[in-house]
């Protein structure tokens, strides 16, 4: 199945077998959600920070243009 939607995650760890792990987190509270171990393919770097991030998802994504829009 070809998934036509991303989810934003904080790249945790890389594994020594290439994997990732992430943490999705919750909204509107960023504390909260699940930990996944994906391939590494399916990990697209932004360049955002933690508080960017933490802030555009305590906000229902509100923001999210200018962090996905940024170099």
């Amino acid at each position: 199945m070809v998934s036509d939607h991303e989810v934003l995650a904080f790249l945790m760890e890389e594994l020594a077998d290439g994997r990732c792990v992430v943490f999705v987190p919750g909204s509107p509270n960023p504390s909260k959600g699940a930990v996944y171990i994906v391939a590494p393919e399916s990990v697209q770097r932004m360049d955002a920070s933690r508080v960017q991030v933490a802030s555009c998802i305590s906000n229902w994504g509100a923001g999210m243009g200018e962090i996905v829009e940024s170099p």
